[in-house]
C-alpha cells in the first residue's frame, strides 16, 4: 500500500520530489483500476510518456488523458464517466485510497486521500477519431517493485504529422481550421516523439513536393498577428464550442513544435526531442 514512508523512501532513492512521486504513484494506480475495468478494451491512453521516472523528476502529473472508441453521444458519456468513477471509487478502497469524485464537462474529477495526504486528479476523455490500430503497452508501477498494469494506448505521431502537413501545405487557404484545432489539443495533451514526427512530416512534405525552406515556416509563424487567421479561428471555435485558446496561443505551441523539427529536416539530421505537453516544449 502507498504511504507516507514508503513514497519518502522511494523518492529518496529515484531523487524524485515527494510531491510529484506521490501524485504519479496514485495516477498509475487509477490507470490500473480503469485499464481492469470492463471498458478497458474500448479506452487508450493517449499519455503514456508521461509516465515515467525522468518526467516524475520535473513534472507533477494531474492530468490523464483517454480516449473512448465506443459510439456515443455527450449525454451517454457523461453516464459512461460516471460508471467509470463508480469503478474506481469501489476499487480505490483495496489501495487504502479514499476517493470523491464528480463529472464535470468531460473530465472525472478525483479527489484521492492517501495515508492523510491529499491527491487532486483529472481524468479527461475524448472521441477516438484517428483510425489506426492502438498499441498495448506495460506500465511499471512506480511504488511497487514487482506490479505492472498493461494498457492500450493511441501513438499520437501520425495523427499530427497528418494536422500538421494540411497546415503546411495549404497556408492561409486552409479551409479545414479542425487541423490547428486537433494539432493543438495534441500538443497540449499528449507527450510526442519528435524523431517519429520528424521523420513522417520528412515522408509527407516529399510525397506533395513541398519546398523546405526558411520561408515557408517564417509565413506560418507570421500569422500569429494575422487578421484573417484570427478571424477563421474565431469560426472554428464557434463551430467546437469553445471560447479557448487564443489564436496567438495556438500558433506560438504549433511554432515551438514545428521549428526545430523544420530545421532537423532542412539539414537532414536525426532529432531526437521528446515534447512535453505541460510545458508546451521539448524536454532537454
Amino acid at each position: 500500500m502507498i504511504n507516507r514512508f514508503t513514497i519518502k523512501e522511494k523518492s529518496e532513492q529515484l531523487n524524485i520530489p515527494f510531491k510529484n512521486l506521490l501524485s504519479a504513484s496514485v495516477a498509475e494506480i487509477i490507470i490500473g483500476i480503469i485499464a481492469d475495468g470492463k471498458y478497458c478494451n474500448e479506452l487508450y491512453l493517449c499519455n503514456i510518456g508521461d509516465f515515467n521516472q525522468a518526467v516524475y523528476k520535473d513534472i507533477c502529473i494531474s492530468n490523464i488523458y483517454f480516449e473512448y472508441i465506443k459510439e456515443i453521444d455527450e449525454k451517454m458519456a457523461v453516464l459512461y464517466m460516471r460508471d467509470i468513477l463508480k469503478d474506481i471509487m469501489a476499487k480505490g478502497s483495496s489501495e487504502a485510497f479514499i476517493v470523491n469524485g464528480t463529472v464535470e464537462e468531460g473530465a472525472i474529477h478525483l479527489k484521492i486521500i492517501v495515508d492523510e495526504m491529499y491527491i487532486p486528479l483529472k481524468i479527461y476523455f475524448d472521441k477516438h477519431r484517428a483510425s489506426h490500430e492502438p498499441e498495448k503497452m506495460e506500465l511499471k508501477l512506480t511504488a511497487y517493485e514487482n506490479r505492472s498494469v498493461v494498457v492500450f494506448t493511441n501513438p499520437k505521431e501520425e495523427e499530427l504529422s497528418k494536422h500538421l502537413i494540411e497546415i503546411i501545405e495549404k497556408l492561409e487557404l486552409i479551409n479545414d481550421m479542425d487541423h490547428y484545432y486537433l494539432a493543438y489539443k495534441i500538443l497540449t495533451e499528449c507527450p510526442v516523439n519528435g524523431r517519429k514526427v520528424k521523420e513522417r512530416l520528412a515522408e509527407l512534405l516529399a510525397e506533395r513536393s513541398i519546398e523546405i525552406n526558411d520561408e515557408r515556416i517564417n509565413m506560418l509563424e507570421g500569422y500569429r498577428s494575422y487578421t484573417y487567421m484570427k478571424k477563421k479561428w474565431k469560426v472554428e471555435l464557434r463551430q467546437v464550442k469553445k471560447s479557448e485558446p487564443a489564436w496567438e496561443d495556438v500558433n506560438i505551441c504549433l511554432i515551438n513544435f514545428l521549428k526545430p523539427i523544420w530545421k532537423a529536416i532542412e539539414d537532414n539530421v536525426v532529432f531526437l526531442g521528446d515534447w512535453m505537453p505541460q510545458l508546451k516544449r521539448f524536454l532537454d
